[in-house]
């Protein structure tokens, strides 16, 4: 199975810092669900450590504004796929 990193991004970032939130995101993502084998889903530890391992393909998306980002981000999270959110601060677009 071919895995891809799927992210949603504020659209009023330019394209270099859509790039390198999305790196922020992979990192958090790795280091979540290696942090966290024994304690969830091994599928998901497994997903997430074979995309590292052997795909690293991002798939950075028009998330909208931040009200779209999160409400992208509740539909991932339940969706039974790995999953991890990253932002900056309140101050920097949420």
């Amino acid at each position: 199975m071919e895995l891809r990193l799927y992210t949603f991004v504020n659209y009023y970032l330019s394209s270099m810092q859509q790039g390198i939130q999305t790196g922020h995101l992979a990192v958090d993502l790795v280091r979540k669900y290696a942090k966290l084998e024994g304690a969830i889903s091994p599928a998901k530890v497994e997903m997430a450590r074979d995309w590292a391992d052997n795909h690293k393909t991002f798939i950075v998306l028009n998330g909208g504004n931040a009200d779209g980002i999160r409400s992208a981000a509740v539909t991932v999270s339940e969706s039974g796929y790995p999953y991890a959110a990253f932002h900056e601060d309140f101050r920097s677009l949420d």
